[in-house]
């Protein structure tokens, strides 16, 4: 029986570029790999609109390695060599399809490489139509030449791999309403390639085996899309986990820090495994994917993008393993959220919060880098750990990390710190509720109700979740409607009583008006008809007549507010400076000629959503306290100022130079029926007094209206300071 050879069809090329590698942007992300794996430190992709060309700073080869490895067809001395030669690099490629990722995406290829330990250039071309062509692929031909022609690559380096795709076989331009062009899926390719953090990596630590990416183009869009690349979502973090390990053999410690997006911020410092870790720094990103987001970045946008990229990554030397991400749960967070726990299982006893587990965070929240380096760990370990293997160090596959104590070690750290972040976030929830709970409107409630049920959407079935916030939404507007009848209802309580109030002062006032009128009746009726001469006498009566005419209208103005319905009941935000004017001009009779200055309230300051006749009942009860704390002093002086306080609250401040305040016991001075104010016999016989209701009335208005008060140190020359607070 004679032997019969199998040929292959050379057509077996276009086959497996199109099997194996599928999609353009992939097709370059390989070439990128072989970048790394050349040990280079700089990878420059040009895209032009008739060219692509990928240029590194590595090793380059030499013309037999050419020969024997980038003209052989799956070949698998990746497989037998593991590490680069150089840096030691964990290979990135094991298939030896590179070559069929550039026939995939063109039709032509030139290749000039200068290796590192050589003085020659190779150059060669090759045309994949003619190759294809051939029938057997062992008649398939590359054209080349070597020379000692100097040569410039990435960088600068005098040693690489320029490969140049010409009569490209896909359309790279830009166009902002595709959302999965090639050059788009490229940028994002690419772009994960590497930490995607730009301060991940200190400056200090760069290490010579640091890879970089540049993305470089003749349309600066495409340039710019890769830089910002998704950014803007990134940016959107409510909270941020970094963590970092130096010196771990000798210090066995590690420093994480929990920072809230308003500034709030957690350390602590943990011990690690002896002597497995050497040095290591991670960050984690946790993001809120229900509400209006910042940026006017879409809800739905970020969930995409989370779904695709979200989790935590592992880069190794600055080059991600792709085992780790979305899809691997490698650190036990989707498996621990589904079982519901309570406590974390790692922290101790005393940093647990009962329930905090409930708000550990999926990985469609998170978006993660953690940086190590094989290459460095290696390097640094002692002789013992180097022969047991117990270091940091990647498998046979090439996409992971040896399952070994110091991996183990790496995922106890890292998951530790999110556990850690999920304590702190609730107790930063419970201090919060606290502090709404006695002032928080039904609406606000019900708010943070569906806030907690977006947050707990991934861990359970949709249409349960659907049905769940489809209810809340219905209660939601049923108490809404409720709401505003009874607040209609209710709108008026506080100015009312705030009425009834001055209305004891109106009585007292209508009494002293009504003598003066029966005075000018009896000074009228004493004129004699014989004697109409005495003009000054009544041209005096008629003065006074009109100042009593005067003084009741400026009396009556007390209840302005009340008598129109857009006063009453249309609630929005007045300019403050115009309101205190107004409210200062209708109290007038109660203030007896008292100055007040009011020149330091800011014009465009705008007090918070409320009605005039709030303002009217509010404005009314301040000032009159103030005026009665100042009838016995030898100095009356009011003064109102306004404008903006720490964290975006606005304040509207009225001092006095009364008999002031015990600051200690303030507080009190807001129940019902609390006064502290001694007046003089005469100043008390006027009904003005008051009977302890004032300020019950100005805490009811400020609380339906979510604003602050209370009574403040004043400024200097001055006895007693309230002060009205509300959030811009």
């Amino acid at each position: 029986m004679e032997p019969l050879n199998f040929t292959i069809d050379s057509h077996l090329l276009q086959e497996l570029g199109e099997r194996l590698v599928g999609r353009p942007y992939i097709a370059l992300a390989e070439l990128v790999k072989n970048a790394f794996d050349a040990d280079a430190n700089h990878c420059e992709i040009y895209l032009s609109e008739d060219e692509i060309e990928v240029c590194d700073d590595g090793h380059g080869m030499t013309f037999t390695e050419f020969r024997d490895f980038w003209m052989r067809i799956g070949t698998t001395n990746k497989v037998k060599q593991q590490f680069s030669r150089e840096y030691e690099r964990p290979l990135t490629g094991s298939k030896g399809i590179g070559r069929l990722a550039v026939q995939f995406l063109a039709k032509e290829v030139e290749i000039v490489t200068t290796a590192k330990r050589g003085r020659n250039r190779v150059y060669a071309e090759v045309d994949w139509e003619e190759a294809i062509d051939a029938g057997d692929l062992t008649e398939a031909v590359a054209y080349y030449r070597v020379s000692q022609k100097k040569e410039e690559y990435a960088n600068g380096s005098r040693n690489g791999t320029r490969i140049t795709l010409k009569s490209l076989n896909h359309d790279w331009s830009y166009d902002e309403r595709d959302q999965d062009s090639p050059v788009r899926s490229l940028a994002r390719e690419v772009w994960m390639l590497q930490p995607p953090f730009a301060g991940a990596t200190r400056a200090e630590d760069i290490s010579p085996e640091t890879f970089r990416i540049e993305l470089l183009a003749n349309d600066e869009r495409i340039e710019g899309l890769f830089q910002d690349q998704l950014s803007k979502i990134l940016d959107v973090w409510d909270a941020k986990i970094t963590g970092e390990i130096r010196a771990g053999r000798a210090r066995n410690r590690c420093a994480i820090s929990i920072t809230f997006r308003d500034g709030d911020t957690y350390l602590i410092d943990i011990p690690i495994m002896r002597g497995h870790i050497d040095q290591c720094d991670f960050e984690i990103r946790i993001f809120k994917l229900w509400g209006k987001q910042p940026g006017g970045i879409a809800v739905d946008d970020a969930r995409a993008y989370f779904k695709e990229f979200g989790g935590v990554h592992v880069y190794d030397s600055g080059f991600r393993l792709p085992y780790y991400g979305i899809e691997q749960d490698w650190l036990g967070i989707q498996l621990d959220h589904s079982h519901r726990l309570s406590l974390s299982q790692l922290l101790p006893h005393e940093l647990n919060v009962p329930l905090a587990m409930h708000d550990l965070p999926t990985t469609e929240r998170i978006f993660g880098v953690v940086n190590i380096g094989t290459t460095r760990e290696r390097s640094r370990a002692g002789t013992a750990a180097q022969r047991s293997g117990q270091l940091l160090q990647i498998n046979i596959g090439r996409d992971r990390l040896v399952d070994n104590d110091a991996y183990k070690e790496l995922k106890r750290v890292v998951r530790w710190s999110i556990d850690y972040y999920a304590t702190r976030y609730q107790l930063r929830q419970e201090r919060e509720v606290s502090r709404l709970r006695p002032i928080e409107a039904p609406d606000a409630k019900l708010d943070r109700l569906r806030q907690t049920i977006a947050e707990i959407k991934p861990s359970i079935p949709a249409p349960l979740h659907d049905r769940l916030l489809d209810e809340v939404d219905d209660y939601y507007d049923g108490l809404r409607k409720e709401n505003r009848y009874v607040e209609r209802q209710t709108a008026l309580l506080a100015p009312l009583a705030a009425a009834g109030l001055a209305a004891l002062a109106f009585e007292h006032e209508s009494n002293r008006q009504l003598r003066r009128l029966v005075r000018f009746v009896n000074e009228l009726s004493r004129l004699s008809p014989e004697r109409s001469t005495d003009h000054e006498t009544l041209e005096a009566l008629v003065t006074d007549f009109r100042g009593w005419i005067e003084q009741y209208q400026r009396t009556r103005s007390l209840f302005s507010t009340l008598t129109t319905s857009e006063d009453r009941e249309e609630a929005k935000r007045l300019r403050a400076q115009a309101t205190v004017r107004i409210v200062l001009r209708n109290t007038r009779p109660l203030l007896r000629r008292l100055e007040v200055h009011t020149a330091d309230i800011p014009k465009n300051l705008l007090l918070p959503v409320a009605t005039m006749a709030d303002w009217q009942a509010l404005l009314q009860n301040i000032f009159v306290n103030a005026s009665n704390a100042m009838l016995d002093s030898a100095s009356k002086n009011l003064r109102v100022t306004g404008g903006t306080l720490a964290r975006h609250r606005n304040h509207l401040t009225v001092s006095d130079t009364g008999v002031g305040v015990d600051l200690a016991e303030s507080h009190e001075l807001f129940d019902p029926f609390v006064r502290r104010l001694d007046l003089s016999r005469e100043r008390m016989s006027l009904g003005l007094g008051g009977m302890g209701l004032g300020l019950t009335i100005v805490r009811m208005i400020c609380e339906s209206r979510n604003c602050g008060y209370g009574f403040v140190e004043p400024d200097p020359n001055f006895a007693t300071a309230f002060r009205l607070t509300w959030r811009d």
